[in-house]
């Protein structure tokens, strides 16, 4: 297995700074039903590293108290299809473009594209940027 190494969890859980006051978890090992619950109470490293190592699937809510985020994502479904999204044709997409997202396979087939800061932004003018560079618009 893949062995995460101290640094690169620090990155990811710098990249993805989020809400600590619940978050959410899918275990594949627990019966049918129950794998996925939320959790009221601050994610950490363990859950991150066993998210990484593809132990558990981790759901972080992006959006903090104080209405402000460090990254979103557009998710774009493949909606039932048979093969999954071409991922090289939507990084295209997104380098013709210039646009500062990073493009990532989801579980489903789908993608998702982060938009990262920084700094925080305000969680509802990062919603208007998302919107705007939403992929339906780019067919």
């Amino acid at each position: 297995m893949y062995e995460i190494e101290e640094q690169q969890l620090k990155r990811f859980m710098t990249l993805f700074r989020a809400n600590n006051r619940s978050y959410g978890e899918l275990d594949p090992m627990r019966a049918k039903g129950r794998q996925m619950q939320t959790i009221k109470d601050a994610f950490g490293a363990d859950q991150v590293l066993a998210h990484l190592e593809g132990k558990i699937g981790l759901g972080l809510v992006p959006i903090r108290d104080d209405g402000m985020c460090f990254w979103g994502a557009i998710d774009i479904d493949n909606h039932g299809q048979t093969e999954d999204l071409d991922l090289l044709t939507i990084e295209n997409r997104v380098k013709s473009r210039n646009l500062p997202l990073i493009v990532c396979r989801s579980k489903s087939g789908g993608a998702h594209l982060y938009l990262f800061g920084s700094e925080p932004m305000r969680a509802d003018m990062l919603k208007v940027v998302l919107t705007r560079l939403g992929y339906r618009d780019w067919e």
